[in-house]
């Protein structure tokens, strides 16, 4: 018998299905976001934990002029606000669409400056993480495939709400299930 990993959108969902399938225990069950984490490996870096990186990204705006993005240097008020950068940042890595290759309308001229504002984050705090040995999900160049966590795993099968980005139909086609 064939062993599979069923990747679910939620834990919710693995419940769900486990408690309608009883002969399905031999299989290894997760969640695709735990997936994705755990299969992705950055070599000689940790991935940055999530409090510490609102200090990072808060030390990296010191020297930049955010106040035109309407967020204020006080560090409660720019950690509440940082998730707005972050959520931005980490849609266009998913998406692999690069921040100078953002289009902007002309109705919408005003955002460049903004766009601009967060690129100089960007890199001052991909600087600042790269000192100390880390990185972030949205700043990963180049990764490897953890394949040990797939020993013994003939196949995967993904039950899914919604849709995989570009970044992860990536990481899938890296897999190699022989």
């Amino acid at each position: 018998d064939e062993m599979k990993l069923k990747l679910f959108s939620t834990k919710r969902q693995i419940r769900k299905y486990l408690s309608e399938f009883d002969n399905s225990i031999l299989d290894k069950y997760s969640t695709i976001g735990e997936f994705f984490q755990n299969m992705i490996v950055v070599p000689q870096k940790k991935m940055i934990d999530k409090e510490f990186r609102k200090i990072y990204l808060f030390k990296a705006i010191q020297e930049i002029d955010i106040s035109k993005l309407g967020f204020k240097k006080e560090f409660l008020s720019f950690a509440k606000n940082s998730e707005f950068i972050f959520g931005f940042l980490r849609e266009l890595f998913l998406e692999k669409v690069d921040i100078d290759n953002v289009v902007l309308a002309d109705t919408y001229l005003e955002f460049e400056e903004h766009l601009e504002i967060i690129k100089k984050t960007k890199q001052k705090y991909k600087e600042l993480l790269e000192k100390d040995g880390y990185t972030d999900n949205f700043l990963i160049d180049e990764y490897g495939i953890n394949s040990k966590l797939l020993d013994g795993i003939d196949k995967i099968e993904i039950f899914f709400d919604g849709y995989l980005s570009k970044f992860e139909i990536e990481v899938l086609d890296k897999i190699d299930m022989k």
